[in-house]
């Protein structure tokens, strides 16, 4: 998720391509001053996080 945040696209697609890791899409972790969870998509937004979401648009288009 940290990864997330700093929109940093090369360590996100080499942890999706790892043979060692599972990407788990349905991760959250808790936002400290709301006590909400926050998912993979909301933590792109918030942090405006472009170069994870341009690699996760290509990687994964909507059908």
């Amino acid at each position: 998720m940290l990864a997330i945040e700093l929109d940093e696209a090369e360590i996100v697609e080499a942890m999706i391509g790892s043979t060692h890791h599972n990407v788990d899409w349905a991760a959250t972790c808790l936002e400290k001053h709301t006590n909400k969870r926050v998912d993979i998509s909301m933590i792109i937004s918030n942090w405006q996080s472009k170069k994870v979401l341009k690699l996760l648009s290509e990687r994964y288009p909507t059908q």
